[in-house]
């Protein structure tokens, strides 16, 4: 995994804790995770490049961004609703998590030697038709 996608994914671990459980007020920095959260997902997608695999985790950053914003309107819920988002939000983190850490990113080592050559692979096809010479 790259940095910032590792980042990504305990910015949104951090903003689930942060979403999830009543925080007191000495720790009330925590209550800014969500844009802290989407700006790294725009930094990941800007200086390493998306991949699929990622895909979750960007989701998670901004249905956390949106969760965060619905609090700042309006305080008041239905309990079952929220336990109904808590569990979808679990499950997408777990998603998120998994994904990266279990399809990693290959990347083959640079060509070595003098000349930093590598090699290529070529299917070469013969347009005549087979069954003898021809004049």
């Amino acid at each position: 995994m790259r940095y910032i996608e590792i980042m990504l994914l305990l910015a949104n671990l951090l903003t689930f804790i942060a979403l999830a459980v009543p925080l007191p007020s000495a720790v009330s920095w925590m209550r800014h995770c969500a844009p802290i959260t989407l700006l790294i997902a725009f930094a990941q997608l800007l200086v390493e490049g998306s991949r699929w695999q990622m895909v979750p985790a960007y989701v998670l950053a901004a249905l956390f961004f949106v969760i965060w914003l619905l609090r700042i309107v309006a305080v008041a819920g239905k309990p079952a609703r929220i336990g109904l988002a808590a569990g979808l939000v679990v499950v997408g983190l777990a998603v998120s998590i998994i994904l990266p850490v279990a399809l990693p990113v290959f990347r083959f080592p640079n060509p070595g030697g003098p000349y930093k050559i590598g090699t290529a692979t070529y299917n070469w096809v013969d347009g005549q038709p087979s069954g003898g010479l021809q004049r």
